[in-house]
């Protein structure tokens, strides 16, 4: 089901036969994560996020050395559940921050970029109970929406009610 989601996505987008051996080889990874990848911006247990170089707006979270690619796969996979919710669910997509991309292998993501608030009167006391990570930094700002940026890891089916929990952010 992934690779069917994936390749509607980066259709047209890459010719993979004409990069050949550059995207096989970690000289050519390199090269290419060189391009898209800007300042640092830290690290989680399965990944590192780099500000993408081509367009502040977003990130770039590259699966890191000792992991596989899981967590990016699994928080595409749902950011398109998500975005697909109409109605009177519609509500939910207001908690994610958007995907707009990933590689075919999933090692590469491109995120919309959140910005960090950590004034206790800007967060919300409570938050959907469909949200299992809760700390800190997995959330930030996009606009007036505060939002999930760190969904990768999945604890088991997700009901969309509209059910809420206070949140500790200690």
């Amino acid at each position: 089901m992934f690779e069917e989601i994936n390749m509607k996505v980066i259709e047209n987008r890459i010719n993979y036969d004409a990069l050949g051996d550059l995207t096989s080889s970690i000289t050519g990874l390199g090269e290419i994560l060189s391009i898209v990848c800007g300042e640092y911006i830290g690290s989680g247990a399965f990944r590192d996020v780099y500000e993408y170089s081509l367009d502040p707006k977003y990130v770039v979270k590259v699966i890191n050395a000792t992991s596989t690619p899981e967590a990016n796969i699994n928080e595409f996979q749902l950011y398109n559940e998500i975005r697909g919710l109409c109605g009177p669910l519609e509500w939910v997509k207001d908690w994610f921050a958007p995907i707009k991309w990933i590689s075919q292998g999933g090692y590469v993501l491109l995120q919309r970029k959140t910005k960090p608030n950590h004034k206790k009167l800007h967060r919300p006391d409570k938050i959907p109970s469909f949200l299992y990570d809760i700390k800190l930094d997995n959330f930030g700002w996009i606009g007036d929406k505060f939002v999930c940026h760190d969904y990768g890891i999945l604890y088991g089916f997700i009901e969309y009610r509209k059910r809420f929990k206070k949140a500790d952010w200690s």
